[in-house]
């Protein structure tokens, strides 16, 4: 079973509409609590309410694992919320991390669109143009502090702190002395797999005559100094080197693998400072637990690469080990590290982790089956390469409660009508 909508602009529309929010989410028009009110909460309430209006059918479907397992995935939710508040963990019921987690959820179920291919690429050209811009801007930034202004786009009372704004003093680029790249995003690590999304649809094309496009994209990169879009360029290529069946992919990857290797050579030669930082940025992601100067005065005791891609596993492990199959209460993650004690100051940074964590075993199987199914009916050019992008973005940040990664989510839920047997699309 599927659900389906009758084919509106509209509804197109408004996906793209949510899907260039998604540039401008460090910005909020209020707060209700904790929770920031942006452009993309605007725009995907009105869509939901669109859309689940003009749902004209459910209709029988060989393959209905995504349907299946997100109404699975909303039932695991309530069940969890009822059984696992005040359990010794929760400090309360999360009622609000719920709705989040469902109404993330609704959106996507709702988003699906059946495209001729012609129309598919001119969406995802829509993305890249986007993404160009927001690359630019980035750029910008850094040379604005090269000559004695901040990048930012300050707006008091109306930002969503991330790691990076200039206004906290946070987010130095090495010995430059000046502030990682994150044009208007919360998050540099945000941006750069923004820009690395970018980068692999250029390159699984036509990458010849986009090259002056990759290298705009790839600097923004560099600027941003993260190692998460960095490492998201190399798991596609190794994908099209290895994984993809396609001849002219391989051919693409091995272009891909000669720019990387130059644009290191470049920095090393050019720019020491900047090559020094990156080569540390990349160090953490492998799990070295060295403990920079700052980090301690903030109370980490391990690298952010250990935290990520180590410190997660091991969280996963008590949890499994204590709440096998309902978790310890949808958003109650971080309250579940305080629980353990172990004196280290962990972070959930994983969506896969922080769903078993939570919503336990069923909950994970669940959200996994949301993601991967269906993929076999979207069969647009380079989806399987979007979708390879969408399952590394979970190990690499708490995708479960990101616009962004909804809102891309969202965005490339797309079948190509060109193979299909149907008279209705939506």
């Amino acid at each position: 079973m599927r659900l389906l909508v009758k084919k509106s602009r509209t509804k197109q529309y408004l996906i793209r509409l949510m899907m260039i929010s998604l540039f401008f989410d460090s910005y909020c028009f209020t707060y209700v609590g904790n929770f920031p009110v942006t452009l993309f909460t605007v725009i995907s309430a009105v869509f939901i309410v669109y859309a689940g209006l003009h749902i004209r059918s459910l209709l029988r479907k060989p393959n209905s694992t995504q349907l299946m397992c997100g109404f699975l995935l909303i039932l695991v939710i309530f069940i969890n919320l009822l059984l696992t508040s005040n359990n010794g963990i929760n400090q309360g019921i999360n009622i609000m991390s719920a709705l989040q987690a469902i109404y993330f959820v609704s959106i996507f179920m709702l988003s699906e669109r059946i495209l001729s291919s012609d129309e598919i690429e001119k969406e995802i050209a829509i993305f890249q143009n986007v993404v160009n811009m927001a690359a630019l801007y980035g750029i910008i930034q850094i040379v604005l502090q090269l000559i004695g202004f901040s990048g930012d786009l300050w707006i008091s009372g109306h930002m969503v702190l991330g790691y990076n704004w200039t206004a906290n003093g946070t987010g130095i680029i090495g010995s430059t002395g000046l502030h990682r790249a994150h044009a208007f995003f919360i998050e540099p690590s945000t941006y750069s797999q923004f820009l690395a999304v970018n980068i692999l649809i250029y390159l699984a094309n036509n990458p010849r005559k986009k090259i002056k496009l990759i290298v705009l994209n790839a600097l923004a990169i560099l600027a941003s100094m993260s190692g998460t879009g960095i490492l998201l360029v190399a798991t596609g290529i190794i994908y099209f080197l290895v994984v993809s069946r396609d001849r002219k992919l391989l051919k693409h990857g091995i272009y891909g693998v000669a720019i990387m290797i130059s644009t290191v050579v470049i920095l090393y030669v050019l720019a020491n400072d900047v090559f020094m930082s990156l080569y540390f940025r990349i160090y953490e992601l492998i799990g070295g637990s060295n403990v920079s100067a700052q980090m301690t005065q903030n109370g980490w005791t391990t690298s952010s690469g250990f935290v990520r891609f180590i410190g997660v596993w091991r969280v996963l492990g008590d949890s499994l080990k204590a709440n096998f199959w309902l978790g310890c209460g949808i958003g109650a993650g971080d309250e579940f590290i305080q629980f353990l004690n172990y004196g280290v100051r962990y972070t959930l940074d994983n969506g896969f982790v922080r769903v078993a964590v939570e919503l336990g075993i069923i909950g994970a199987l669940a959200y996994i089956g949301l993601l991967i199914g269906g993929m076999r009916e979207k069969r647009y050019r380079n989806s399987t390469l979007v979708f390879v992008i969408l399952i590394l973005m979970n190990f690499l940040n708490n995708t479960f409660s990101q616009n962004y990664f909804w809102g891309l989510m969202v965005f490339f839920n797309m079948s190509c009508i060109n193979n299909k047997n149907s008279g209705e699309v939506g």
